[in-house]
């Protein structure tokens, strides 16, 4: 009986959730025979199941690999991409759990990821699977783990069992939230048959997408597919949350037009207190009201810019994105430009009054 047959790794910490199998290593003239690699393993089925909970925060993964080796050898390796990865990760190959570890060190001295060329980028210790805008993610060999274990020829079970987190873009005002599942590694084997996917959303109470089209199969909101080839790089399950209407109107205005609102209420409400003060003082040859309106107001309207988005965040709620970056700042360098523009404004205001009373 040949050993150390099965490699299984996957990636822990990623900005984005994916999974799947693929064969990574070409162990030939570095520390032994040619290896039992996937050239003669066919993935006859796969079973992928997926529990999303209440929250869309995490999702329990068991994905059933129903393989057929066709010939006996040594050190089948199969990658395993669980980004995301929570607890829970647990491989069975048989019905048997299998311990992991991690990679040996030798693999990366020797550079024995040769089947990875397709996907290695300028940094051999980093691998992108995905190239779509949507779905890139990056992978990095040294967090990946590794496992040994004896199998046969003829058909074989290989299960695995993750709990993985969400991935959440909070680019926009509106965070967006996917699970994200890689399915292309096992088109890399010899042959691949079916796939069955369900999604269990029996938990989660809120609407959702996914790039799989039409579910053959969605009772008691458990969506089955089936298809008899991949239907997709990577399976996206999207969930773009609602939110209520004052905070659908305050995204639209954005912090700039929330701030130009709130400066135009001011302005209107000074406007009055320029005129008064240059009625009651008609000699005075400058107006500290007008001085003193053209250095607060834009403070004023500085300070509003910069807690509109705190503002907009607290009435959109949990799913506020929070990434603003260096867009708060910005009302800071507006502060000095504005406080002409007000000069002027209060200026002529103030000179029509003075008109006006002659």
């Amino acid at each position: 009986m040949l050993k150390k047959l099965i490699t299984i790794t996957f990636i822990c910490f990623s900005l984005f959730a994916k999974a799947n199998m693929a064969e990574p290593i070409d162990r030939s003239g570095s520390l032994g025979s040619r290896p039992f690699t996937n050239q003669f393993v066919a993935i006859e089925h796969e079973d992928l199941y997926m529990k999303i909970d209440k929250d869309f925060k995490t999702a329990l993964y068991h994905i059933t690999y129903h393989i057929n080796a066709k010939k006996e050898g040594q050190q089948i390796p199969l990658l395993f991409y669980a980004s995301d990865w929570i607890s829970g990760f647990k491989v069975l190959v048989d019905g048997k759990e299998v311990a992991h570890q991690h990679v040996p060190e030798r693999y990366f001295e020797d550079n024995d990821f040769t089947d990875f060329n397709y996907i290695f980028g300028d940094d051999e210790e980093d691998v992108l699977l995905e190239t779509s805008p949507t779905s890139g993610f990056i992978i990095n060999l040294k967090d990946m783990l590794y496992f040994e274990t004896d199998i046969t020829k003829g058909k074989h079970t290989i299960e695995v069992f993750y709990e993985g987190y969400r991935w959440r873009n909070g680019i926009n005002w509106v965070n967006e939230y996917s699970f994200r599942y890689s399915l292309s590694p096992v088109k890399y084997w010899k042959s691949f048959g079916t796939l069955d996917i369900t999604i269990d959303a029996t938990a989660f109470n809120h609407d959702f997408t996914t790039n799989l089209g039409n579910p053959i199969s969605k009772e008691n909101k458990l969506f089955k597919w089936h298809f008899d080839k991949l239907p997709a790089q990577a399976m996206l399950i999207d969930y773009d949350p609602k939110i209520s209407n004052l905070a659908e109107l305050v995204v639209a205005m954005e912090a700039f037009g929330l701030a130009s609102f709130i400066g135009l209420i001011l302005l209107t409400l000074y406007i009055p207190v320029v005129v008064v003060y240059r009625k009651k003082n008609p000699d005075k040859k400058y107006s500290w009201v007008v001085i003193l309106g053209a250095f607060t107001l834009p403070f004023l309207f500085m300070l509003t810019w910069l807690y509109s988005y705190e503002f907009i965040d607290y009435v959109i709620g949990e799913h506020a994105g929070k990434e603003h970056g260096y867009s708060t700042f910005f009302a800071l360098f507006v502060y000095p430009l504005a406080i002409p523009v007000f000069w002027v404004i209060f200026w002529i205001i103030d000179k029509r009054a003075k008109n006006t009373i002659k």
